[in-house]
């Protein structure tokens, strides 16, 4: 459906913070970009740093319902 849409959908794989600020601030310079966040163990742990980021560089973002879970500490 995406590309019917003319929307090209680009999977990341992350395993830190630094690869989250990294591929988040790539997706940043591109122009009309934005981000649809999955849960997973690891969005749920980074979720503020994820939410700041996107804040930061006002990208348009979706967010999975298992991001309101709460982060483990």
């Amino acid at each position: 459906m995406a590309p019917s849409l003319g929307v090209e959908v680009i999977a990341i794989d992350v395993r830190d913070a630094a690869d989250i600020e990294c591929d988040v601030s790539a997706f940043a310079r591109s122009p009309n970009s934005g981000l649809i966040v999955t849960g997973s163990a690891l969005t749920i742990v980074h979720r503020n740093l994820i939410i700041n980021l996107a804040a930061q560089h006002r990208l348009p973002t979706v967010i999975s319902n298992a991001f309101s879970l709460p982060a483990a500490t």
